[in-house]
């Protein structure tokens, strides 16, 4: 039972990591945009 929950903390933690990271690269890429121009 508490294994499962912990699992799933797990996987949230992860998937909220990848998300992060995929917003940081878009900011990057905007600001990117933003000096170019």
């Amino acid at each position: 039972m508490l294994e499962d929950e912990y699992k799933k903390l797990e996987d949230d933690h992860q998937h909220l990591q990848i998300q992060y990271e995929e917003v940081q690269k878009k900011n990057l890429t905007l600001e990117d945009d933003l000096n170019r121009s």
